[in-house]
């Protein structure tokens, strides 16, 4: 029966157990067999899955109208309860079946009071015998109560009512306010009581009211402020539950009182009266003012209880017409509850149940007449959410409400049209919401201003860097639509930048400086001023947000030296782009030093700016830290003021006879690479040079950062030879070594390597060395990246002679890195090609790798791949048809006899 009943739970788990519970058999005759099932079980202990299924089948059976109290000696109804109550005080999932079958064993009208009055006794007894209440217990014990109360008569909840309000109060003598579960089982009860207690249509039609009532009520409205959400969504919807049975002025004050709760703990003179007051009148200037209102001191907990009690009201029309502006003041205030904690924010939840309410209001009754005024705020206010919020859950919530609200009221300006292009999918990237969908809703007036107003006010002051960027990208997008408003802003941000020492701020404006400059150019001469103004002491800090500051602040100054005409700056503003991009240059970060070299690039003309920098850095190379090396590499590479001793001082990081290149880090290597393609001066050593590069086997705690510096060096192979007139015998050398890099175990390198022999072969295919036939097999790069295509097709081009030797070299190689895929693709597609191919190829091939492990016999990351490739080609007997060549080897493998370092079985395999 196991198998069975865990796939009946796992049925359970994905459509839930009423669902399922309906296809399993309910006659009479299956209760007694049941039961014994159960009271062995209870011995046996079989597992949880096969109990949890018999007791939803019990479930089931004892809705069955049939006398239960028949049989003998005891009773079915007494063996139902007492098997059944074993599993109440559980911790797993039978813990929730017992507790269904409880509750709608004493639902049942034949079934005496006075087991459901033991049962109360019980539990009670239970709860209190221990020092320390136990949870599962408390959590069975109120689930139980539950599902009685959900469906039960009003005569049974009225002659128990002391009783389970007893039970009640012995949880909240023993503190179990730390169980969240045991809270939110509590809160339901609250609520299902307070329900029978309305359920009495005589007392509502007198008006009168019980006195417990405003007991319960105040409990769910203490339980909206939880800290666990569980717990305030069933007091949300136990409090709306009661509302919708009470008058309609108790309903009003229930509303003000919720509304109360959301403005505690601000100060009364930062709000606006008309938050506080019944005026039915709606003004956006006073929702503005009350969203810019200071939430820091409020609780989130509070604010997400509050907002889902309103949302459970407006769904069964419990807020009353005169209420409805008062209420939207306060929800499209906490659609921007986004207070900032430490190094984050806090919010999503307020947020998400703020869509929530708008989403109700949406599907009100006679939303359309009674809510058109209020749409066009609305609408506006949810586009800012559904395209600038930063999280996703966000923006599809609101864009779920935003359709809610144009497809049942038609009062949304065009909102058709841009539904069309904020669908639940598109808003769900961060990136395309912001410089797509939030420019396109901006070519209509009416949303463009809000917009605007709510990326310089929120976006550019976010906490995240990556809010900020977006931001300043959108409001460049927005702004070159209506460039009339791209001054008043400016002038804005640049107030901002000199006002204020906070980096966020000053980034988030700089940042937005630098999209209207790009938009307007006449702007960027003006807008650099901000940049230059940013005092050295924020920039000189070595945190994370003043790199970002100084990083949009060089892309500042780079696009203000077109317009400028930089010959004719004064000294004194010079002399402030001169400190800023040095200080740039010496951070480490990568991003700031590429944009102060971007922003050198634009003033490579001036001779105090760009001159002087590079001409300190020739005189004091050996002397610069790795940083500032690395940065004077990508320098020379743009501002040619002594090109013959920059290049050779570049050629020097990459020549492996230099006395220095050994003690360069990578990173400085592959600029040097990279500018070398950039300074038009003796291409024949620069060739020769990049040349030694693809042969990098630089590796540290990074991995394979030799990687980096091939890729450079291919790089710049290929700009070279396109670009300038090199030697045939060099061009030749190199571009053997560069179609070798093709067999490279890194899919990235491979693809990259692919494209740049292509654009290399499109231009000199005809005075390469089978240029044609590689051309063909590179004709689709991105193809490379696939590893079993990529070595099927590039091992047999070793059957051409001239690049027999680069391709086995790097296939070694890879065959001999520490990756499976590469043993097992390139190392199989080598072994396929070896026994097909003629004898003379073969023994090509042992002879290579032999001189090759001969010449590197010292160097363990060439010497071990060599002796792994010989071992995978005798695995296969690729050495039976060339027998003599293998003989060759033992002079190698004596050699390495002895050396620590290299494993002891690789060379063994060369006597089998």
């Amino acid at each position: 029966m196991y198998p069975v009943a865990r796939l009946l739970y796992v049925y359970t788990k994905v459509r839930g157990y009423k669902l399922i519970s309906r296809f399993l058999p309910h006659k009479v005759q299956d209760i007694v067999p049941l039961l014994h099932q159960l009271e062995c079980m209870h011995a046996s202990r079989p597992p949880w899955e096969l109990i949890y299924v018999t007791l939803l089948w019990l479930s089931l059976v004892v809705l069955v109208p049939f006398p239960l109290q028949r049989g003998t000696g005891a009773s079915i109804l007494e063996r139902v309860e007492r098997v059944t109550r074993l599993y109440v005080s559980r911790s797993g999932k039978e813990r929730d079946a017992a507790s269904i079958v409880l509750g709608r064993l004493y639902r049942r009208r034949d079934t005496p009071s006075v087991l459901f009055t033991s049962f109360l006794t019980w539990s009670e007894q239970q709860l209190t015998e221990t020092a320390r209440m136990s949870s599962f217990l408390a959590t069975g014990t109120l689930q139980t109560l539950c599902e009685i109360l959900k469906n039960a008569d009003a005569p049974l909840v009225q002659e128990h009512y002391d009783a389970i309000r007893h039970v009640l109060a012995t949880f909240r003598t023993l503190e179990q306010g730390r169980n969240g579960l045991v809270i939110r089982y509590i809160v339901k009860l609250e609520g299902r009581l307070a329900l029978h207690l309305l359920s009495t249509a005589i007392k509502m039609r007198a008006g009168v009211i019980d006195a417990n009532l405003e007991t319960h009520i105040d409990t769910l409205m203490q339980a909206l402020a939880y800290s666990d959400s569980r717990v305030r969504y069933s007091a949300a919807k136990g409090l709306a539950r009661i509302s919708a049975c009470l008058p309609a002025a108790l309903r009003q004050q229930i509303v003000v009182a919720l509304l109360d709760m959301l403005a505690e703990h601000i100060l009364p003179d930062t709000m606006p009266s008309a938050a506080l007051s019944s005026d039915e009148t709606f003004d956006f200037q006073t929702c503005e003012k009350l969203r810019e209102t200071d939430l820091h001191a409020v609780s989130e907990c509070t604010w997400h209880g509050v907002c889902l009690a309103l949302a459970e009201h407006v769904r069964r029309t419990c807020v009353p017409s005169n209420m409805y502006v008062r209420v939207i003041y306060w929800v499209l205030t906490a659609l921007a509850f986004d207070v900032r904690r430490a190094t984050g924010s806090t919010g999503t939840s307020v947020r998400d149940a703020s869509c929530y309410v708008l989403w109700s209001l949406a599907r009100a009754r006679d939303a359309s007449s009674t809510l058109g005024p209020f749409a066009p705020a609305i609408a506006q206010y949810l586009v800012v959410s559904i395209t600038l919020d930063r999280e996703v859950s966000i923006r599809r919530a609101s864009s779920a409400a935003f359709q809610e609200w144009v497809g049942r009221t038609s009062c949304i300006p065009h909102g058709i049209d841009i539904l069309r292009k904020t669908d639940f999918a598109a808003v769900g990237p961060l990136r395309h919401a912001y410089l797509d969908c939030a420019p396109y809703i901006a070519t209509w007036p009416v949303y463009r201003g809000v917009l605007l107003q709510h990326m310089m006010r929120v976006s550019l002051t976010h906490w995240d860097a990556a809010i900020r960027v977006l931001g300043a990208e959108a409001i460049g997008k927005i702004v070159s639509m209506d460039k009339s408003a791209a001054s008043s802003i400016m002038q804005h941000l640049m107030a901002r930048v000199q006002k204020t020492k906070d980096q966020t701020l000053v980034h988030g404006a700089l940042l937005a400086l630098v999209s209207l400059a790009r938009v307007d150019s006449v702007l960027a001469p003006e807008a650099s001023r901000a940049a230059l103004e940013v005092s050295a002491s924020m920039l000189s800090l070595s945190t994370q947000s003043a790199a970002a500051v100084l990083e949009a602040a060089c892309r500042l100054v780079a696009l203000a030296a077109l317009p400028l005409q930089v010959q004719h700056v004064s000294d004194a503003y010079r002399g402030n782009v001169s400190k800023l991009l040095h200080m740039a240059l010496a951070r480490p970060e990568i991003a700031v030093q590429d944009a102060a070299v971007d922003a050198i690039e634009a003033w490579k003309d001036d001779e105090q700016v760009a001159h002087a920098y590079v001409r300190r850095a020739l005189d004091t190379w050996t002397t610069l830290n790795d940083d500032m090396q690395r940065a004077a590499a990508k320098v020379m590479g743009v501002v040619p003021v002594r090109p013959e001793e920059q290049s050779a001082l570049l050629c020097a990081c990459l020549d492996r006879q230099a006395p220095f290149s050994s003690k360069l880090r990578v990173e400085t290597r592959c600029a040097a690479a990279a500018s070398l393609a950039r300074l038009c001066v003796q291409p024949t050593e620069v060739v020769r040079v990049l040349q030694q590069g693809l042969h990098d086997m630089t590796t540290d705690q990074r991995g394979d950062v030799g990687s980096w510096v091939r890729l450079a060096c291919m790089d710049s192979l290929g700009h070279v030879f396109c670009d300038w007139d090199v030697d045939v015998p060099a061009l030749e050398s190199a571009w053997v070594d560069m179609v070798g890099m093709l067999m490279e175990r890194i899919d990235a390198v491979r693809v990259k390597a692919g494209h740049i022999v292509r654009r290399v072969a499109d231009i000199h295919a005809t005075a390469l060395p089978n240029g044609e036939s590689i051309l063909a097999v590179v004709a689709e790069p991105e193809e490379l990246r696939n590893a079993p295509y990529a070595f099927s097709v590039l091992v047999p081009l070793m059957s051409l002679e001239r690049y027999r030797a680069s391709l086995l070299y790097t296939l070694s190689r890879t065959i001999g890195s520490r990756s499976e895929m590469a043993l097992r693709e390139a190392g199989q597609a080598l072994v396929d090609w070896a026994l097909t191919v003629p004898d003379e190829c073969v023994h090509d091939i042992l002879v290579l790798l032999h001189h090759r492990a001969q010449a590197h016999v010292r160097e363990n990351r060439v010497f071990v791949p060599i002796l792994q490739t010989i071992l995978l080609l005798l695995d296969w007997d690729v050495h039976k048809r060339k027998s003599e060549d293998v003989n060759r080897m033992y002079v190698t493998r004596a050699r390495v006899e002895g050396r620590e370092g290299v494993d002891f079985w690789i060379p063994g395999g060369l006597l089998t």
